[in-house]
C-alpha cells in the first residue's frame, strides 16, 4: 500500500512538471548554461522558468523594470547576488522550498514588493537582500527554519541574533533575540517613521537606516557601543537623536546629510568620530560635548567630521 502511494505521488509530481514545462517561457528568452540561468534576454513581462534551471546567476534579471511576475520552479536552489536588482514592476514573488541561498542585494530596489516569505530550507541570506524594497510591509519566515526566524516583521538570523532585514511595519522584538542590526537592514525604508531599538542591541551596522527619510527621531539605547559607517546617512527627517554614554565610536558618514538636525550631544565615552560623520548637516549649529576641549581635540581626528563652524559647547 505504501509502495502504491509512493508511485502515485511520483506520477503526480511528473505530471506537474510536464504541465509546468508547457507553461514555461521559451528557452530562447534566457541564457542558460549547465542549469545556471545567467541572463534574461527576452521581452516577456510574465515569466515561468523551466525546470532545467537549478540556480539564478548574479544580476540575471538586473533592471528588468517590465517584469511583473515570475514563477520559480522547485529545481532552483540558489538566487544570486542582485539577481532581481531594480525589477520595480515585480509586485510579488514566491520563493520555492528548494531554495537554500539568497544572495546579497538579491531583490534590491524591488519597489513593488509588499511581502516576502522565506522558506524553511534557506540557510543563507546576504546583506541587503531586500534593501530598498520601499513597499515591503510584511516579512515572514516559514516555521521549521533552523537558521532564520521572523518576529514583528523583522527577519532575524537566529544564532547570531542579527536583524537582517526590516520594513516600514517592523517592530524590533524586546525579548533579547536581537543584539545587532545588520548592514543595510532598513536601507531606503522611506515609510519607516519611528522605531524603538531595544536594550539588547549593542551595534548598529553600516547603512542600517540609510535613506530613512520618514524617520523623525530615534533613541539609541545605552547598550549600543558603535554606530557604523553611513548608519543614518541621508535621514533628512531626523530632528533629534540621543546618543548614549555607552557609544565609543561614531563611524564615517554615520549621520551625513541629516539636514533636520540643529544640535547634537556627543557623550564623553566617545573616543573617535569618523570622517564626515556629520557632514552635510547644514542646519547643525550647536554641538554639545560632555568633556573638555583637550578631550575633544583627541577624538576629532577629521576636520570634515562636522559642517563648517558649528558652535562647540563643552559640558564638563
Amino acid at each position: 500500500q505504501e509502495e502504491a502511494a509512493r508511485k502515485a505521488q511520483e506520477e503526480a509530481e511528473r505530471k506537474a512538471r510536464e504541465e509546468a514545462e508547457k507553461k514555461a517561457t521559451p528557452l530562447s528568452s534566457f541564457e542558460i548554461e549547465n542549469g545556471v540561468l545567467k541572463k534574461f534576454i527576452g521581452e516577456e513581462t510574465e515569466i515561468v522558468l523551466p525546470n532545467s534551471v537549478t540556480s539564478i546567476e548574479d544580476w540575471a534579471f538586473y533592471g528588468c523594470t517590465g517584469l511583473t511576475s515570475i514563477t520559480i520552479p522547485n529545481s532552483v536552489t540558489s538566487i544570486g547576488e542582485y539577481a532581481f536588482n531594480g525589477c520595480t514592476g515585480l509586485t510579488s514573488i514566491t520563493i520555492p522550498n528548494s531554495v537554500t541561498s539568497i544572495g546579497e542585494g538579491a531583490f534590491y530596489r524591488c519597489f513593488g514588493l509588499t511581502s516576502i516569505t522565506i522558506p524553511n530550507k534557506v540557510t543563507f541570506i546576504g546583506d541587503g537582500a531586500f534593501s530598498g524594497c520601499t513597499g515591503l510591509t510584511r516579512i515572514l519566515v516559514e516555521t521549521g527554519n533552523s537558521f532564520y526566524h521572523s518576529d514583528g516583521n523583522c527577519l532575524i538570523e537566529t544564532a547570531s541574533k542579527t536583524l537582517v532585514a526590516g520594513c516600514a511595519a517592523s517592530t524590533i522584538p524586546e525579548d533579547g533575540s536581537v543584539t545587532s542590526i545588520c548592514d543595510w537592514a532598513f536601507d531606503d525604508c522611506t515609510g519607516l517613521t519611528s522605531i524603538t531599538i531595544p536594550n539588547s542591541v549593542t551595534s548598529i551596522g553600516e547603512y542600517a537606516f540609510n535613506g530613512c527619510t520618514g524617520l523623525t527621531s530615534i533613541t539609541i539605547p545605552n547598550s549600543v557601543t558603535s554606530i557604523g559607517d553611513c548608519a543614518f546617512y541621508g535621514c533628512t527627517g531626523l530632528t533629534s537623536i540621543t546618543i548614549p554614554n555607552s557609544v565609543t565610536s561614531i563611524e564615517s558618514w554615520a549621520f551625513c546629510g541629516c539636514t533636520g538636525l540643529t544640535s547634537i550631544t556627543i557623550p564623553k565615552g566617545v573616543t573617535s568620530i569618523g570622517m564626515s560623520a556629520f557632514s552635510g548637516c547644514k542646519n547643525l549649529k550647536t554641538v554639545y560635548f560632555n568633556g573638555t576641549r583637550e578631550e575633544w581635540d583627541r577624538i576629532l581626528k577629521w576636520p570634515t567630521a562636522f559642517p563648517s563652524d558649528p558652535k562647540i559647547v563643552f559640558q564638563k
